[in-house]
């Protein structure tokens, strides 16, 4: 992440939770299930992708740019299944 001028790391346990057959991670709202990033982070990443590059991304935030291909991948895939092409 970063934060106006600095990098900046945050790291943080999901609650887990016990049930009867397992123990369960708990959704969080700001994060997508086994994402790794926050929906923010996220939605920036989607919106800067609409004008500019992947490298240029990387460069800005200094994730690695097969992480945030993951992201628009995983983005892409949702709203071409959400289509109606019939």
């Amino acid at each position: 992440m970063n934060l106006l001028l600095y990098k900046t790391h945050l790291r943080a346990r999901a609650p887990r939770i016990s049930t009867p057959d397992s123990v369960k991670q708990v959704q969080v709202p700001w994060a997508r299930a086994g994402g790794g990033f926050t929906l923010l982070f996220e939605e920036s990443v989607l919106s800067l992708a609409q004008t500019t590059s992947v490298a240029q991304i990387h460069r800005l935030y200094g994730e690695s740019e097969t992480r945030l291909w993951r992201v628009l991948k995983r983005y892409k895939e949702k709203e071409v299944g959400l289509q109606d092409l019939s």
